[in-house]
């Protein structure tokens, strides 16, 4: 049974804020005012069409075939971000125009390039700073404390490294004791990630370690479902192993030691991985990642979208629409001190590029001064905005809590209410 929630006039019109801004939040990170400021120019601009009788399907239509339309004009206009100081500018646009934080994602972006990836944590001291970390880094680390050679760091680091990667539980060590041995006679370490071994293979291996005999450690498979699948390729690639998967038919009874692979460096701590490839292996690493961007081009899945990025990451280490597309620059314009309208009227004679710098008070061209915005976050704040104005201009009608009328308190002194 469906559950009903009537909500008060305010109450409903918050919502439909917080759904534009939660859109724009998994879409692209940024742009949540914006999207807000466009949604409702175009569900006002909407209702005042449908009250002078205009067909609200066809709207909606309209709308959504607009918006393809100027979706493509900003691809086809977007400039790719190049250099620091280009970097610098989006940054400390998209940071409320703070400049250090700017300075900081541009240093961040420098080191690690575009496929990089940038996690914000918070630090234990007053300051803040960029750390770079080389390497794939995937959520899950070692099954057991046993493992860990730096006792000072609790972590497990190991040089130059064997990997064997595999989707399989291994249930018996004797499965595995071809590539065990050969990791002794190597006199090399072995990463082994597994979708799972028993007790009494983690147990034989601990005591091996313990004793000295192998150099060990053990992980579980990072990630769910396909994604999961598809991480565990991502790292047999970067380590030239092979992926022993049993919808491959290739299986642990049975493999050798040829279809190890090899990592520069490993480190694993009690809830992290990270593996940094032989460098012999970049042009395969490369030739992936590209396979993969071409693969996010292709999708318009958010949650797809979001997994393919971070993929490339980890492998690189590193109204009635146009009149509702002036209310963004009339918005800054009116919170700077001056008349929204005369800026938006002036914006309108000239080139694309020219815009209102609301910093200076000028008119200039915005991408030249520094002030721009990810074309990302300009597309999907225009189609989340359609999104929703077109679901409310084609409902027919709300159940909202009626609004009672109280009578305003009797003041206690003439003309100054309580």
């Amino acid at each position: 049974m469906m559950a009903l929630q009537l909500l008060d006039p305010l109450s409903f019109r918050m919502q439909l804020r917080m759904q534009v801004a939660s859109k724009m939040n998994e879409l692209a990170g940024d742009g949540t005012s914006t999207a807000i400021i466009l949604a409702r120019a175009m569900i006002e601009s909407g209702l005042l069409a449908v009250a002078f009788g205009a067909n609200p399907i066809s709207l909606k239509k309209g709308m959504e075939k607009t918006v393809k339309e100027l979706v493509k004009f900003l691809k086809e206009r977007s400039v790719p971000v190049e250099g620091r100081e280009h970097i610098r500018a989006v940054a400390s646009i998209s940071a409320g125009n703070d400049e250090y934080v700017g300075n900081l994602i541009a240093e961040a972006m420098e080191k690690i390039g575009s496929d990089g990836v940038i996690s914000i944590e918070s630090s234990s001291s007053s300051e803040t700073s960029v750390i770079i970390e080389e390497g794939m880094k995937f959520d899950k680390g070692y099954m057991s404390p046993h493992f860990i050679t730096n006792q000072e760091k609790s972590i497990v680091e190991f040089d130059w490294v064997k990997v064997l990667v595999t989707d399989q539980k291994i249930s018996n060590v004797k499965e595995i004791v071809p590539l065990l041995e050969k990791a002794m006679q190597l006199s090399v370490p072995l990463l082994i990630i597994a979708e799972d071994i028993t007790r009494q293979v983690l147990e034989t291996l601990v005591v091996n370690k313990m004793q000295g005999l192998l150099r060990v450690a053990v992980v579980k498979c990072p990630g769910f479902g396909g994604a999961k699948k598809a991480l565990l390729q991502d790292i047999a690639l970067m380590t030239g192993a092979d992926f022993l998967s049993g919808d491959l038919g290739l299986t642990l009874d049975g493999a050798t030691s040829d279809q190890l692979g090899t990592a520069l460096k490993v480190t694993i701590t009690s809830n992290a991985t990270t593996i940094i490839a032989d460098p012999s292996m970049k042009a395969e690493i490369q030739a992936r990642i590209s396979q993969i961007k071409k693969d996010l081009s292709e999708t318009d899945n958010a949650n797809l979208s979001r997994k393919l990025s971070e993929r490339i990451a980890k492998l690189s280490g590193g109204i009635a629409v146009i009149k509702a597309l002036l209310e963004p620059a009339k918005s800054i314009a009116t919170n700077a001190g001056v008349d929204g309208d005369i800026v938006v009227q002036k914006i309108r004679t000239h080139d694309w590029r020219i815009g209102y710098n609301a910093m200076t008070g000028t008119y200039e061209d915005l991408l030249n001064a520094g002030v721009a915005d990810p074309s990302r976050v300009a597309r999907c704040a225009l189609q989340s905005a359609v999104s929703v104005a077109g679901a409310v201009l084609t409902t027919q009608a709300i159940l909202v809590d009626k609004i009672k009328k109280t009578k305003p308190p009797v003041p206690l002194v003439p003309g100054i209410t309580p």
